[in-house]
């Protein structure tokens, strides 16, 4: 046999001793059997030697206490300047742990057997254990062992790593652990430190945690990393990003136990991911895929999801400044808390989510679950402000654009990713946040010489519907300043009488996100009388914005209720509770019950009700005293919009806009125009009402602005001449004044 003497050095006052080291080899097996050192009161085996470099032969640690005086260790500790393992250590004789102490640390194909721990790291201080420099694994086998945990400045995690047992049950039903098993059974904890980590050595707990912004520490994982493991730990206290590559996988057919001081272990399944450090670039992107039965638990300055990921989990929760998801998360149960912002682009698939942030809530992509709870105490947003994806622009709110739709050019560009459907689906869900946005910026243009559009307007249906928020029981929304539904949909899918669908905000609108129109002005003889007419040629059209409730809806504003050009339709009791409601194009399909405190009630346009009459301030009227035009039902299909329904579908609304205030927007011409004109001339008219002939002196009168439909266009017939000859003087000079004022005010903006 031969022996290897060596100096043993003092690591900390409890383990001050000496003593050998023996090595043999067995050529027939190829195997080196080590002998540790005497171990002392505590158990502990303290072995020094120079360069430890495991590269043909595999080893065997003996250890017997007849071969150390009687004493057997518990735990043995290789102090090593450098180490590189390419084959397999095996314990053999009593339980032991083995810590490997390196300032660097190579591992390509090792094999861990028999122990009930294997730590590697740099030294050890009193009863810590601190960073090696550099650690870096590709492929390790670690079967059967409770606790694998590396510790070091600079982690790099490559290969298969795995602590699984291959296992067989046996006739008597106990599972026995075979090369060739074929069921995996859950075995051990594997843990990667990186940065200036202090644990302790015997709980394995962080001790001080220095945080470091140093770009230079970082834990690396390669794409074609596989971990599996019971539980995976990935911590990382360093200025770069730890990107999760590759696969981990937590599943197992049956759990296994092991033993650490004659105490049993069972490791809790799952995955925790941790950067501590503070800088912008701590950041945990994931980008390979996780899967588990167990928990996924993820804090760091900044988290992330890329498109290729996914998160298979029994339960997920992420806290961090921002995170941002673009992958698949599918967990029962999901939570998520930021200081900044939540942003999810790809799938999350849970039965009970809660997602809570400082700052706002921005979704588009898909979140489907049982019960969902949102709290943005600045803003939840559904579907996308812009039609083109240019980056992030989620701090900014459109409080100024809430009449005139949502559409701002300066963010639109040439290029870009058009943006994808965004869809929030639960069967009972609860939004509480400040502002509440659900914007489909989907829009179709027609070119300036296109004649397509004077049959219909080519909408894509689903495109038209790829911005949802619905619930199947019930679907509270509560946002302090406003709830702004543009060119989406909102919807209540609940037959049961419990069902609900309730809004309570300061304002409520429903609208469209974009129509813009140019103008032209032309002179024609109707039944023997000249009119000069303002026809708008539509450029730019969206969709309707649609909120639907098969059960109950209920609206709270304090400041009022604006349903622009949209749709409401309910199938329930419909309670409206609003100091103001403006109401271009509402379905109501059942009776409207109306607050007593409601102070203005405006309706320009036609409206459709399956009843006839509606709830205003207490009092069931006629509906047709609150709806210009004859009460039928409205096509609602947003895929070809056919000319005949256009005054119902377009020209629903006109805006609410005090004319003082009146400034012309180029984005919202037809809206702001068409307001302009209706206002001023009833305004206008009144001023010479004594000079107006009656209507017994003219053929038709002189009636308010209203929409023809008979030349198969829309026009605004601002003015009707009387079809006797005009006598009055003050009505010829008013028709004048006024026509002259129109044609220069549509010229300008055109």
């Amino acid at each position: 046999m031969n022996y290897i003497f060596f100096f043993l050095v003092s690591f900390f006052s409890a383990f001050s001793f000496s003593g050998e080291f023996k090595s043999s080899a067995d050529s027939r097996s190829n195997v080196d059997l080590y002998i540790p050192s005497k171990p002392n009161s505590s158990g502990v085996s303290n072995n020094d030697v120079s360069s430890y470099s495991v590269s043909s032969s595999n080893i065997k640690v003996l250890n017997y206490a007849s071969n150390n005086g009687g004493r057997k260790a518990s735990r043995i500790i290789i102090n090593v300047s450098s180490s590189s393992l390419k084959r397999k250590i095996s314990l053999v004789g009593e339980s032991a742990e083995l810590i490997i102490l390196a300032k660097n640390f190579s591992c390509t194909g090792c094999k861990f057997e028999g122990f009930d721990r294997v730590i590697i790291a740099g030294g050890i201080n009193g009863s810590d254990l601190t960073a090696s420099e550099n650690i870096s694994i590709n492929s390790l086998d670690a079967s059967g062992v409770p606790v694998v945990t590396l510790l070091g400045e600079k982690v790099t995690l490559a290969g298969n790593i795995n602590t699984h047992d291959k296992v067989e049950r046996a006739y008597n039903g106990q599972y026995v652990v075979l090369n060739n098993g074929s069921q995996k059974a859950g075995v051990g904890t594997f843990a990667a430190y990186a940065g200036r980590v202090t644990l302790n050595i015997d709980s394995l707990s962080p001790t001080t945690s220095r945080v470091s912004n140093d770009l230079g520490y970082e834990l690396t994982t390669n794409n074609n990393l596989k971990i599996t493991a019971n539980a995976v730990k990935l911590i990382s206290n360093t200025g770069s990003g730890l990107k999760i590559n590759g696969v981990i996988d937590t599943t197992s057919d049956v759990f296994m136990t092991g033993s650490l001081g004659n105490k049993i272990q069972l490791a809790s399944e799952g995955l925790v991911a941790s950067n501590l450090c503070t800088s912008l670039f701590c950041y945990i992107q994931y980008t390979g895929q996780v899967n588990t039965g167990g928990s996924v638990i993820s804090s760091g300055y900044s988290l992330s999801l890329d498109a290729k990921s996914t998160i298979s989990a029994d339960k997920v929760q992420m806290t961090s400044r921002h995170f941002t998801n673009m992958g698949g998360i599918f967990t029962d149960n999901f939570g998520a808390s930021t200081v900044s912002h939540f942003s999810n682009e790809g799938q999350i698939h849970t039965r009970f989510g809660r997602i809570e942030s400082n700052n706002y809530i921005q979704n588009s992509g898909s979140i489907f679950g049982k019960d969902l709870h949102f709290y943005g105490k600045n803003r939840f947003r559904n579907g996308n402000a812009m039609p083109k994806v240019i980056g992030h622009r989620m701090d900014e709110l459109f409080l100024e654009d809430l009449f005139y739709g949502t559409y701002t050019r300066v963010l639109e560009r040439d290029s870009g990713q058009i943006n994808n459907p965004a869809i929030v689906h639960a069967s009972n869900l609860y939004i509480s946040t400040k502002g509440f946005e659900n914007i489909n910026s989907y829009y179709v243009s027609r070119g300036a010489n296109d004649s397509t559009w004077t049959e219909k307007i080519p909408l894509d249906l689903e495109k038209s519907n790829q911005v949802v928020v619905a619930a199947e029981h019930n679907l509270h929304i509560n946002a302090e300043d406003y709830f702004l539904n543009s060119s989406a949909n909102v919807l209540l899918n609940s037959y049961s009488s419990s069902g609900t669908l309730y809004i309570e905000s300061k304002k409520v609108i429903n609208e469209r996100y974009r129509m813009e129109s140019d103008f032209s002005v032309q002179e024609r003889v109707v039944n023997n009388t000249r009119e000069k007419h303002v026809l708008p040629n539509f450029l730019h059209y969206s969709s309707p914005g649609q909120i639907r409730s098969i059960g109950k809806f209920k609206v709270k504003s304090s400041e009022f209720f604006l349903n622009d050009s949209s749709f409401v339709e309910v199938f329930g009791e419909m309670e409206v509770n609003t100091p103001k409601l403006y109401n271009y194009g509402l379905q109501v399909t059942k009776e409207l019950v109306m607050s007593e405190g409601l102070e203005q009630f405006e309706q320009y346009a036609r409206c459709t009700s399956i009843d006839d009459y509606i709830w205003v301030n207490g009092r069931r009227v006629p509906a047709q005293d609150y709806c210009s035009g004859i009460l039928e039902e409205a096509d609602t299909t947003v895929v070809s919009v056919d000319v005949k329904e256009i005054d119902t579908l377009f020209y629903a609304g006109m805006g609410v806009l005090s004319t003082s205030d009146f400034e012309a927007d180029n984005r919202h011409l037809s809206q702001n125009i068409q307001n302009y004109i209706l206002q001023r001339y009833k305004k206008d008219i009144a001023k010479v009402a004594p000079e107006v002939p009656t209507h017994s002196e003219c053929s038709g009168g002189l009636l308010d602005p209203t929409l023809d439909l008979s030349t198969g266009n829309v026009r605004i017939i601002h003015s009707y001449f009387c079809a006797a000859p005009a006598t009055n003087e003050g009505i010829e000079r008013f028709v004048e004044e006024w026509n002259a004022d129109y044609i220069e005010l549509a010229e300008k903006y055109k």
